[in-house]
């Protein structure tokens, strides 16, 4: 078709069938022919459209032009190669109602799809299920294995970057929930089961106040993603924690404990370390009133006081 800007498009029909077509042109000379067929359309629109003269070019030149795209498609259908085909389709710039024309696409879909499967390329893959889709070729042989393929390629893409997360150290708390919340819910036990142990060991492994902090933060984000066993393990690390602390009148290191506890929603392990706080207070206070230190008791309990006001405990 050639449009001459001003009437829209114009199909040129010419009878390729009555015609074999020729050997094989170069690139260059298929390139010549379009430029011809530009050429000899421009010359008889800008005679009228109506001079037969000019029309018989644009029909001579016409059927020169789709003789060679003719020769050029079998030619790689015959090499049956993605290169081959790729490059006929783009050098017929989408000429129409060649006989050829149907056998090349399929032909180019039917290549690439095969081309992905053997590779397993992800990518290869969908370009090639989707390019036979946008050609409306649904009944291709093996598009149907190519769809499962690529749905097996793309789980075992999602598996290995899961496992790429939970095997670096550098990991945050967050991306390592989330792998786990996505393995249970596709059913990777394996994946699931490994995350929860690197949750575990994150958990057991932490020490001091940033320790408690990285607790309960796995707490948190384990809570806000219903992985109960995970919530639970992580109380545990904490009440650890919360009675060393305790055992040993730790009154800065409970106050730092509860102000984690606070920052990250967790109310029920809060209100334990709470708890602890009050015992040490009690504590102190009966070694002031047995008579036992009684400064360092004043002293401690004013200490307990003064950071429970700063952090509204």
């Amino acid at each position: 078709e050639q449009g001459d800007g001003s009437s829209g498009a114009t199909a040129v029909v010419a009878d390729v069938a009555a015609s074999p077509p020729s050997a094989r042109p170069s690139s260059a000379e298929i390139e010549r022919l379009f430029g011809d067929m530009d050429a000899a359309w421009d010359t008889h629109v800008s005679q009228g459209s109506r001079a037969e003269s000019t029309w018989t070019i644009v029909e001579q030149t016409a059927m020169a032009l789709a003789r060679a795209l003719r020769a050029d498609a079998l030619q790689a259908l015959e090499a049956n190669t993605i290169e081959a085909l790729r490059a006929a389709s783009q050098r017929s710039r989408g000429a129409v109602g060649l006989p050829e024309d149907a056998e090349l696409t399929r032909a180019l879909c039917k290549a690439q799809l095969e081309s992905a499967m053997e590779s397993e390329s992800l990518v290869d893959l969908r370009m090639a299920i989707r390019f036979a889709r946008q050609q409306g070729i649904e009944d291709l042989p093996g598009l149907g294995a190519g769809v499962i393929k690529e749905e097996e390629l793309y789980i075992e893409q999602l598996r290995r970057r899961a496992m790429s997360i939970l095997r670096n150290h550098s990991s945050s708390i967050a991306a390592v929930v989330s792998v786990v919340k996505v393995a249970k819910q596709r059913d990777w036990n394996d994946i699931a089961e490994e995350g929860m142990q690197r949750l575990e060991d994150m958990a057991n492994e932490a020490t001091g106040d940033e320790g408690v902090a990285c607790i309960m933060k796995i707490r948190h984000l384990a809570e806000e993603n219903s992985l109960q066993a995970m919530v639970s393990i992580a109380d545990h690390a904490v009440m650890v924690r919360v009675h060393e602390a305790e055992s040993t009148r730790d009154a800065k290191a409970l106050v730092a404990f509860a102000r984690s506890a606070k920052s990250e929603g967790c109310d029920r392990a809060l209100s334990s370390i709470v708890g602890a706080l009050q015992i040490v207070a009690g504590e102190w206070k009966d070694s002031w009133l047995d008579g036992n230190g009684v400064a360092r008791a004043k002293k401690a309990l004013r200490s307990i006081q003064t950071m429970s006001q700063t952090e509204g405990l």
